[in-house]
């Protein structure tokens, strides 16, 4: 057979393997071949989830929930960010961010902590599931003798008196301790195993909170719309914030029955 028919066989050979390629390699998303099933918000959620955490600080009132809560912002989030409260709006019939949407947590306010009083635990666990998978934690500081709460298996509690300082040295070794905690208990979960905290950047949120508390302080005006009144968005920090149990709070809800409310919702 002269050289030409072979050169014109092989070229023919040639054209049917290129046909036959694009039947077998079809490009895949990643991560997607294993979640098929999932609808298309999930597996945005799945890949989300590995990389990014949400924070939900769920402590009760008057257990040290806005120290814990400038703590964890201080190691977290950026050194100017302001405090944000998560709220179920009643009128609006929706979680709410500040006055802000809950979806605008991915949306440009750029926290991995927010704070709310609510005990709706599985039920802010589900909301916030599609942007941050499984990652989403729930810490609380307490001062109970019993919190059911504490016994599920994505929510860290911490005792009211690891809280507390005098100094400043003092202040850094309850931030070493619960830096130490929390990183530890979100690490396990995430896929990147590199946890960025700054302790540093804590221990200046806690000077600029305790500058702002004091100046706040009134020993002529104890009430409740007091209180309410005079409120620092940054830290979120109200008049008279230290001492309430001795004024007001004295006679609203104990801590314990705070705690013993959360029982009906771990199951």
């Amino acid at each position: 057979m002269r050289t030409i028919e072979w050169i014109f066989i092989l070229a023919i050979c040639v054209l049917v393997m290129l046909s036959i390629v694009p039947l077998y390699v079809s490009p895949v998303s990643p991560g997607e071949a294993k979640i098929d099933s999932a609808p298309r918000e999930k597996k945005l959620s799945v890949q989300m989830g590995t990389d990014k955490f949400l924070i939900i600080q769920t402590s009760h009132p008057d257990t040290g929930s806005t120290l814990l809560s400038n703590l964890l912002m201080g190691l977290f989030d950026p050194v100017d960010a302001d405090y944000g409260l998560l709220r179920f709006h009643n009128g609006k019939k929706q979680w709410l961010i500040n006055d802000r949407p809950h979806t605008d947590i991915v949306n440009g306010m750029n926290l991995h902590v927010v704070k709310t009083h609510s005990i709706e635990i599985r039920n802010m666990a589900a909301l916030f599931e599609p942007y941050f998978g499984d990652n989403v934690f729930f810490i609380r500081s307490h001062r109970c003798k019993h919190d059911p709460q504490c016994e599920m298996h994505n929510v860290l509690c911490i005792k009211y008196d690891h809280l507390l300082y005098k100094t400043s040295e003092d202040k850094k070794k309850v931030i070493d301790g619960v830096a130490s905690t929390v990183t530890s208990m979100i690490s396990k979960r995430l896929k990147s195993k590199d946890m960025k905290f700054d302790v540093d950047k804590a221990v200046r949120r806690l000077d600029n909170m305790d500058s702002v508390t004091a100046q706040k302080a009134d020993p002529d005006k104890t009430s409740k719309e007091y209180f309410k009144e005079a409120t620092d968005t940054k830290y979120g920090i109200h008049a008279n914030h230290k001492g309430q149990s001795k004024t007001w709070r004295k006679k609203g809800t104990s801590p314990q029955a705070y705690c013993n409310t959360g029982a009906k919702y771990t199951r």
